[in-house]
């Protein structure tokens, strides 16, 4: 929804296409200042998803495909093991609000499990948000590995496998140790 919600409709529908456009013609600027800054990642800066030079969003969308799920009926928990030491990592365990209870119809049940499917979303993406503070994308490999094996290199940042075979050197990236660490 854009931010000129009070105009009349057809008006609010040329701000917003002005709006998108300038967004766009700013990234193109900021690119031919900066030269060497794939253009996609300039459009994510202006959509204001990038933080600690990570596009955030794109990491969780990687990470939420990668995690496999390990809930229960009574906890929501999530898991992903990097892809290079096989470091595994889990999510904060997150209660479900209707842990214990038994359905005494076939109806509440019914219930019950949408209520489950609803609050398992919400907690699937703030795992994935929470692990992929911890995790780099490999762009050689296309692996996602976690920070004890992502090296940041003079020309490229990849992970330690792909870093033996090109020869490469680099520094890794530490983070400190998770509380749920496996």
């Amino acid at each position: 929804m854009c931010c000129f919600v009070k105009l009349h409709k057809r008006q609010w529908c040329r701000l917003c296409s002005l709006h998108i456009i300038l967004r766009i013609l700013f990234g193109f600027w900021l690119k031919s200042i900066l030269g060497s800054i794939d253009s996609t990642y300039i459009l994510s800066y202006t959509e204001g998803t990038i933080e600690n030079g990570k596009d955030v969003s794109d990491m969780k969308k990687l990470v939420d495909k990668a995690m496999e799920d390990l809930s229960t009926r009574e906890v929501f928990l999530f898991r992903i093991a990097c892809r290079c030491c096989g470091r595994e990592y889990r999510s904060r365990p997150r209660v479900f609000s209707k842990a214990g209870v038994q359905a005494p119809t076939q109806e509440r049940q019914i219930l019950l499990d949408a209520v489950y499917d609803l609050e398992r979303m919400p907690s699937r993406q703030k795992a994935a948000l929470e692990i992929a503070e911890h995790f780099n994308y490999c762009p050689v490999c296309k692996q996602i590995v976690c920070n004890y094996c992502f090296l940041i290199s003079s020309d490229l940042d990849l992970c330690k496998s792909c870093a033996e075979a090109l020869q490469e050197i680099g520094t890794p990236v530490f983070t400190e140790v998770l509380d749920y660490v496996v």
